[in-house]
């Protein structure tokens, strides 16, 4: 956690001090469209490794995978990689680029919009390095998801339930702004929550299937947790000291706080938040 902080400050240091590395010379911007077919693979891996720019993910290609790239650098080329075997599709998508690129630099242009099948079981990767994006995974049969935020501005939105089963969300995020939006419709059992210095919130709304777990371990930062008021949830939390706790239909209980339904509704959410100081707002309604 030490670690994902320290970067994540250096980076908005940098930033701050106008410091944003080696001059890029401007290239003409390049247009590019990949597309994937489906076949009958009964599962795919997807491996996304996106550096800096915009990036949109969203469901609705024709086969597995369709894609628009546009970008005004030869090493923000990318690459795309597609492999089966014995019922597994493997899917990699990259930048060309190796080491360090630079993405506050006016001077480069690098967008990807990305949409996957909606039809056969996905496990998903992504590493948005320091970018802005969003990223609509409702209809997406998702199985398990990773998605390291780095220093970026995310939305991540489930905006129709998931057939499939979730059963690990994992979120890594340093100095970023992260939103996840209507995560009851993702289906998961499990999530696991890791953020640095940033702005954080997490919305529980959506179509709840099963009970659930949170683990969130943060730095100096802003919480924001909303959760369905036909819900139970239970927010435990450790012992570090918390400089603001703002409450809109939670009360506090024996080491934490609970909404209402707690201990009453079908399902219910346990929420393990460790976080240092900073701000934390809990709304159930």
């Amino acid at each position: 956690m030490k670690r994902i902080l320290l970067i994540g400050l250096a980076l908005a240091m940098l930033v701050a001090s106008g410091c944003y590395g080696p001059p890029v010379e401007r290239e003409e911007l390049r247009r590019e469209e990949h597309s994937i077919p489906l076949s009958d693979v009964e599962s795919v891996e997807v491996r996304l490794r996106f550096g800096a720019g915009r990036l949109e993910v969203s469901a609705g290609a024709e086969g597995l995978f369709s894609g628009e790239f546009i970008y005004n650098l030869e090493r923000l080329r990318p690459v795309i990689e597609y492999t089966e075997s014995e019922g597994l599709g493997r899917l990699s998508i990259r930048q060309e680029a190796k080491g360090l690129l630079w993405p506050f630099q006016p001077k480069v242009h690098n967008e990807w919009t990305l949409r996957f099948s909606g039809r056969v079981p996905l496990r998903l990767d992504i590493d948005a390095g320091a970018c802005e994006g969003d990223l609509d995974l409702g209809g997406l049969r998702l199985t398990d998801l990773r998605i390291d935020a780095g220093a970026s501005r995310l939305r991540v939105e489930f905006d129709r339930p998931n057939p499939e089963r979730l059963r690990r969300i994992d979120i890594n995020a340093g100095a970023a702004d992260l939103a996840l939006e209507s995560l009851g419709n993702a289906n998961f059992k499990e999530l696991r929550f890791d953020g640095g210095a940033g702005n954080f919130a997490l919305d529980f709304g959506g179509q709840w299937r099963r009970s659930a777990e949170v683990d969130i371990d943060a730095g100096v930062c802003s919480i924001t947790i909303r959760v369905p008021k036909e819900l139970g949830a239970k927010v435990v939390v450790g012992k570090s000291p918390i400089s603001s706790v703002t409450l809109e239909g939670f009360h506090r209980s024996d080491r934490g706080y609970v909404n209402e339904s707690y201990g009453q509704s079908e399902h219910e959410l346990i929420i393990d938040l460790d976080m240092g100081v900073g701000s934390l707002t809990l709304v159930s309604e």
